[in-house]
């Protein structure tokens, strides 16, 4: 063993920016699915006219309030 990581033993060399950038992306992608889902569950709850819960069971179906 030479002490190269694995990673150059097989021809990929990705550097630590290039690894930083890639989990910044995918942290923002993230939000913006989090950001999202918020939205719906929102919208979902004023077009219940609040009778529903913004959370899923075990079972998949809304739990009634």
């Amino acid at each position: 063993m030479s002490g190269t990581p694995h990673a150059e033993a097989e021809g990929v060399v990705v550097s630590k920016v290039q690894v930083k950038r890639e989990i910044k992306t995918i942290v923002r992608n993230l939000e913006t699915i989090l950001g999202d889902l918020k939205d719906v569950a929102k919208e979902l709850k004023e077009l219940s006219g609040g009778r529903w819960e913004a959370g899923v069971q075990h079972t998949g179906a809304w739990k009634q309030l």
